[in-house]
């Protein structure tokens, strides 16, 4: 079960970091998350600027990567068992 942690936070890394729009250094903003954006941060000048985190949506992005890593984990398995009868 270790296995599947592991790979839901990875995917759940590199997930975010792919769909990221990181534009805050030409005063655009920062968006992390998919599919429920859950960190926004800006270093332009603005006087309203709204930098959040919200940590129920990036645990509902961590949750949408559970099944994937339950997939990942159900398909390297028999992969894995297969090479171990060979030997």
């Amino acid at each position: 079960m270790y296995k599947v942690a592991i790979y839901t936070l990875l995917l759940f890394a590199v997930v975010s970091l792919v769909t990221a729009s990181l534009h805050s250094t030409s005063d655009g903003y920062d968006l992390i998350g998919f599919p429920f954006l859950f960190y926004s941060s800006t270093s332009g000048k603005c006087n309203d600027c709204n930098n959040w985190f919200r940590p129920v949506m990036a645990f509902l992005d961590l949750v949408c990567c559970l099944p994937f890593a339950l997939l990942i984990d159900l398909l390297i398995k028999p992969t894995l068992r297969s090479k171990n009868k060979r030997r």
